[in-house]
């Protein structure tokens, strides 16, 4: 069993052992995205106001917990706040630059006839895309958390200016302009479709569960699956956002600020669309052709790191312990700045040295943010990732970690939507307020504290789910 050739008390030893680390988001990531992620909020690459390197990933079940130095996080928010939160539309034009470099690469890269290039070709194409990829990944940590602040900020602006503001917040943080899924849920919902318009929508859309390398593009038969059950007909916003505004009575510097939540919302969103699609070239072309001269499958290549990818390009030798990391893996920077990926036995130590164990106590109320009003009871099935998907039946309370596009047929069927992460713009927010489902979010606990079949109830007028029978 190899770890980056290295001893285990350097091996395991973080780039500041003294980080006091907080926990962000739990994501269905292989290997190599997830070292993708690690490198771009590093010096490595830099875009940002403030790069650093305190940050970990480590396993929980089949997905994997980011973990940043709070000191380092709060400095990066600081910084990244100053810098575009009161300008969204400088920007937009930047994020919209490196996403369409990004998109475009990949687009341009699966047009060539791979099969024909050289390992040294290919290491060239393969550098270039990496590089486009962190890049980018650095902004969709951006618009992630700038949309976070300024959609909390607008919703304590509100709450100021009303004593009802959720009609309010359906105006404010319904995004302007539609990202793919909720052009495809248009498409789906209250129509009946021809077989040729059916085909038409799924070669339009059938990058959207690219998740990551091992997430394949929908075939024809699997996108008719996934939209059978878009029956909810959607709630329309009872006030526009012009209207809000007027009915809020803003001053010019509150403008600003419902104006930057406002556009920020569909920046989060379009994130994935950049970032699917690229995923979906990428992976059907030269991750593809790199994959079948290692002799392994597009899911295990997932679970490979860049410097494996690299060596074995340049000396056709391969050696990594992918059935291992599929079980759980550990990325992070260590003391000598190099990323080390280790998996197997000795994770658990790991953890125990980095201080990321913790226990929950025993309780009966989970708070959260009220993201769409209403209040239902029902039976809680946990989603921790794409596959738990089919245990969701009508009138369940869907509960995840957080929701995204592939989650929409089932958000159809639930009567709540419950995530541990999120705000007022996150997807399971904006979707829920579409549906007209009451919603809480960013409970950080739900998926931990609830168990498949509790009975639940969520008041997504309050943001509080009350656990009523184990």
């Amino acid at each position: 069993m190899k770890h980056d050739h290295l001893h285990l008390d350097t091996a395991f030893v973080p780039f500041n052992p003294k980080a006091h680390w907080k926990k962000m988001f739990s994501r269905e990531y292989g290997v190599q995205y997830t070292e993708t992620s690690l490198r771009s909020l590093s010096p490595e690459v830099g875009i940002l106001p403030h790069s650093f390197l305190e940050q970990i990933y480590v396993p929980d079940g089949n997905n994997e917990v980011c973990y940043v130095d709070e000191h380092q996080w709060d400095k990066f928010l600081s910084l990244l706040h100053q810098k575009w939160a009161d300008h969204p539309t400088d920007f937009e034009k930047t994020f919209i630059e490196c996403g369409m470099r990004y998109l475009s690469y990949a687009r341009d890269t699966a047009e060539l006839d791979v099969k024909k290039e050289s390992n040294a070709s290919l290491l060239r194409h393969y550098k270039k895309y990496q590089k486009l990829c962190a890049d980018y990944t650095a902004f969709i940590w951006a618009a992630y958390y700038l949309n976070e602040f300024c959609a909390e900020r607008a919703r304590h602006l509100i709450r100021a200016k009303c004593t009802d503001p959720h009609a309010y917040y359906e105006a404010v943080f319904t995004p302007p302009k539609k990202a793919a899924i909720i052009e495809l849920t248009d498409s789906i919902t209250g129509t009946t479709l021809t077989q040729q318009q059916m085909r038409d929508l799924h070669q339009k859309y059938l990058w959207l569960p690219c998740l990551d390398v091992h997430n394949a593009p929908w075939t024809f038969n699997e996108f008719l699956i996934h939209l059978k059950d878009f029956d909810k007909k959607k709630k329309q916003p009872k006030l526009s956002y012009e209207q809000a505004l007027g009915a809020l009575h803003v001053s010019s510097k509150e403008r600003g600020i419902l104006d930057a939540a406002h556009q920020f919302t569909y920046f989060k969103d379009l994130r994935d669309d950049f970032r699917r699609q690229a995923i979906y070239y990428i992976r059907s072309s030269l991750f593809r052709e790199i994959a079948s001269r290692m002799h392994i499958t597009l899911e295990d290549f997932s679970y490979v790191q860049e410097k494996e990818i690299t060596n074995f390009l340049q000396t056709d030798v391969f050696d990594a312990p992918v059935e291992e990391r599929k079980k759980g893996f550990i990325i992070m920077h260590n003391s000598q700045k190099e990323i080390i990926c280790v998996s197997g036995d000795y994770i658990a130590d790991v953890l125990v040295k980095l201080g990321l164990k913790s226990c929950t106590d025993e309780i009966s109320q989970i708070k959260g943010t009220a993201a769409s009003r209403g209040l239902v009871q029902g039976k809680a099935v946990i989603v921790k990732g794409v596959k738990d998907l089919v245990h969701i039946h009508k009138g369940d309370i869907l509960v995840a970690v957080t929701t995204h596009p592939d989650f929409v047929p089932a958000m159809q069927k639930a009567a709540a939507i419950v995530t541990d992460e999120g705000g007022m713009t996150s997807h399971a927010a904006i979707v829920s307020r579409e549906f007209g489902i009451p919603c809480v979010v960013g409970t950080k606990v739900a998926t931990k504290i609830l168990e498949n079949g509790n009975i639940v109830e969520v008041d997504g007028t309050e943001g509080v789910v009350h656990i009523l029978k184990k």
